[in-house]
């Protein structure tokens, strides 16, 4: 039996040039076959054999999934610093600094720019407590309504996570969702933009193993 994760076209021994030319090996160098290959599925199955319990496997996805968190929250915290930054040293309006160049704030942002790259150069962590906010209050019945509603609609022609739902609500593309075509669905798509990215993941997920139980 074919393994569900193997896909439809698996080919040993090959590389796949960036000018989409199939290659083989012969006498250890690569040598073209002038093969031309366009993948318009899974084709290549890696896996790698182990010796690990299901303990270590579950230790294993938590110390992931943690380090994926805490690479989104320093994601955000740098990228709040940087609209805090700008915010401190912008004007009111653009004809106030259209003709000349304020030396003051440009010199307060340089100082701000400059701490900046030390703080990475010398590796500073940013922990959790750091950067964790409060969660702003939100409708939550409306949003398991929606999440509910979507599912019913496209639950049975795609594969649904609640991070897929999430971006959705949020108007965040991707291969399976791309905004030329879920853009028109304004039901769904940017319909939650006031509601924090984690928690409508979490809620989405929570809903999604509910309705599937």
């Amino acid at each position: 039996m074919q393994s569900p994760w193997r896909g439809k076209y698996p080919i040993n021994l090959v590389i796949h040039t960036q000018q989409n030319t199939l290659c083989i090996f012969a006498g250890g160098k690569p040598v073209r076959t002038g093969i031309m290959v366009e993948f318009t599925d899974l084709a290549f199955h890696f896996r790698s054999p182990g010796d690990f319990d299901t303990e270590e496997l579950d230790d294993i996805l938590q110390f992931l999934h943690e380090r994926v968190q805490q690479q989104e929250k320093s994601e955000v915290y740098n990228l709040s610093n940087l609209y805090q930054a700008l915010k401190g040293v912008s004007h009111k309006n653009y004809w106030m600094c259209a003709d000349d160049v304020d030396m003051t704030r440009n010199d307060k942002l340089k100082a701000i720019l400059n701490a900046y790259f030390d703080q990475q150069e010398q590796n500073v962590s940013i922990t959790g407590a750091t950067i964790d906010e409060p969660v702003p209050e939100f409708n939550e019945g409306q949003l398991i309504s929606d999440i509910r509603g979507f599912f019913n609609m496209y639950g049975q022609e795609h594969t649904l996570t609640g991070r897929a739902i999430a971006r959705i609500f949020h108007g965040i593309a991707s291969p399976c969702f791309p905004a030329t075509t879920w853009g028109r669905v304004r039901r769904f798509w940017r319909s939650h933009l006031d509601v924090d990215f984690n928690t409508i993941m979490k809620i989405a997920t929570r809903e999604l193993i509910a309705m599937r139980a």
